[in-house]
């Protein structure tokens, strides 16, 4: 998930000056629930996170956040959003890691899968390589049964096709109506985003589970939503200073509750008997929300957040993400055959830990 803060060249205002270490953080917590949930569900491990694929859901709401926060103060700092910029930006921070990945991940595969399954997993690796996997494992992968549909080492890259479809559309959308008002232009659009989205994503997860988990419409709402909280920023400073006091204080509460929410969806959110997203995705989405609102307040859960080794899983988390998924898989066909037969707890989280030096040099 390329979610990075924004340490950029200081043009105008300067996009170093608005990067947040709690956010670093909360990319790491994104980021390890994933991971530890990946290792649990292959090893069957009665330890697995059973809610841990809500780390994506993060690392929507952050990509809505930092985004709209980037291209909001470019069109209000120069009067226009420069799409070359942007998109030279995206390419520079997304493509190499991920063409690495996915040149040793094809390599490696073909080497490991079982024949009657190559060609499959080349396909499935073809269409992560044109940002489109995610609508490929619409209709061909149940992610919540990776062992019973696909051991696919590419599957991870259907959050990756949403966020880059995601890329491509935003900054077109937001400079059409944020035209004379970007704030409340753009205010305007992701609210319409958020609420027909969402009902959207309740109506599809009834009737087509995978359609709603895979694919950007059923998930614009969480992206809008981190936009909407980026359009905000700024706002509270220009309110008296005993508003602000109490607002502080009322978030620094609501981060540390966000928080627990977030934990205790992660521990007991079972995706065998509760449809997600849907309306299950809703705590999560909000959740993150909140601790980016709170991240900053000196008394919130950003004093968590901004711990140098939660910080250093934020860091690198791209670059694990794109890693901890083949390594588990391909790692898991080495040592042990077909998937059927579970990884050990051992053997899944040794390659889990595996893949955080690998991240590190990649």
């Amino acid at each position: 998930m390329q979610v990075k803060g924004k340490r950029g060249r200081a043009a105008g205002a300067g996009d170093k000056d608005n990067f947040r270490p709690d956010i670093e953080g909360l990319r790491g917590i994104a980021v390890l629930l994933v991971v530890l949930y990946h290792a649990g569900t292959l090893s069957n491990s009665s330890l697995q996170i059973p809610g841990g694929f809500i780390g994506v859901d993060l690392f929507f709401v952050l990509s809505g956040f930092l985004i709209t926060g980037l291209l909001i103060r470019e069109r209000e700092r120069t009067g226009k959003v420069r799409f070359s910029r942007f998109y030279a930006r995206r390419v520079r921070r997304i493509l190499p890691a991920a063409a690495v990945v996915l040149l040793v991940t094809l390599v490696i595969s073909y080497q490991l899968v079982a024949l009657s399954s190559r060609s499959a997993v080349m396909e499935d690796g073809a269409s992560s390589a044109i940002s489109i996997a995610n609508i490929r494992f619409a209709m061909t992968t149940d992610y919540f049964n990776p062992t019973n549909n696909s051991f696919s080492p590419f599957l991870h890259f259907w959050s990756l096709g949403v966020e880059e479809q995601f890329y491509f559309i935003w900054p077109a959308l937001l400079a059409l109506v944020a035209w004379r008002r970007p704030r409340l232009g753009a205010g305007v659009a992701l609210t319409a985003v958020v609420i027909v989205s969402f009902v959207a994503s309740v109506i599809v997860t009834q009737s087509s589970p995978a359609t709603a988990f895979y694919m950007l419409p059923t998930r614009a709402w969480q992206l809008a939503a981190g936009g909407l909280l980026a359009l905000g920023v700024g706002s509270l400073a220009r309110t008296p200073q005993l508003v602000r006091a109490a607002v502080s204080q009322a978030l620094s509460v609501a981060g540390w509750v966000a928080l627990a929410a977030l934990v205790w969806v992660a521990l007991t959110l079972d995706s065998k008997t509760v449809p997600y997203p849907g309306t299950a995705a809703l705590l999560p989405t909000l959740a993150g929300v909140v601790l980016i609102a709170a991240g900053a307040e000196q008394a919130g859960p950003g004093a968590l957040l901004r711990l140098m080794p939660i910080r250093f899983l934020g860091k690198i988390s791209y670059s694990l993400y794109l890693w901890h998924w083949p390594i588990l898989i391909l790692g898991g066909l080495y040592l042990g055959g077909p998937l059927d037969q579970a990884l050990t707890p051992f053997q899944a989280l040794a390659l889990a830990a595996f893949s955080i030096p690998v991240a590190t040099v990649s």
